[in-house]
């Protein structure tokens, strides 16, 4: 069975008779096989809540600084009781002024690459990071339309970082054709997505076959 809710699609995997039953497990694996990286979650009803147990479970701490999304992103994981157990802030810094002041965002960065920009997402993440020293910071920074996008960066780009005390990694996707709030909904879902495959010890950058990325960076602590 199929349940789309943007971002993501539900899938129910149902097995009735002794035969079926016998073979449930290896049917299971042939989709998970074939769904790829697509699959974020199992028997957790959202991205989030899994985010939410997975941080609790190690005892990790998170910080965020939003721009495009707006609160949007810190707002999925205090839906949860308990959060406040990891959550250390949820900053929306919207203007550059509040990137500046607020992150540490130098001025250099945002002249030379603008605020949509891997170097401004590395520069939110890392600096909200380090307010509190947590061990995981995510930024979201972007176009989420439907005005302001240019032939360099249209509606639809936004740059996404993941920062921890030992590296940073930022990815660049092109939400191109679709809607302000969905730009926003789906900005969540891969930053969240970021962050659940550091926690699993997974690669953090992967290609999604409905997402098109345009750069990407990985940086150690002393780049």
């Amino acid at each position: 069975g199929y349940r789309p809710s943007m971002p993501h699609v539900e899938i129910k995997i149902f097995a009735r008779g002794e035969q079926a039953l016998d073979e449930m497990n290896h049917f299971i694996s042939s989709v998970k096989q074939l769904l790829g990286n697509a699959v974020v979650a199992e028997n957790i009803p959202t991205l989030a809540e899994t985010i939410h147990g997975l941080l609790i479970k190690k005892g990790k701490t998170l910080s965020i600084a939003e721009s495009c999304t707006g609160g949007l992103l810190t707002s999925q994981l205090i839906d949860f009781s308990g959060s406040s157990a990891y959550l250390h802030q949820g900053l929306v810094t919207y203007s550059n002024k509040s990137k500046q002041q607020i992150l540490n965002v130098s001025e250099k960065t945002l002249i030379e690459h603008g605020a949509v920009s891997i170097e401004t997402a590395k520069q939110m993440a890392e600096g909200v990071r380090q307010l509190q020293n947590s061990d995981y910071a995510l930024s979201t920074t972007g176009i989420a339309g439907p005005d302001g996008g240019t032939d360099a960066k249209p509606v639809g780009t936004v740059c996404i970082a993941l920062a921890t005390k030992e590296a940073t990694w930022i990815q660049t996707v092109q939400l191109s054709k679709r809607s302000r709030t969905l730009v926003r909904t789906m900005s969540c879902a891969i930053a969240l997505d970021m962050l659940r495959r550091h926690l699993l010890g997974s690669p953090v950058v992967v290609d999604y076959p409905f997402i098109t990325r345009t750069h990407e960076a990985a940086f150690n602590k002393d780049d």
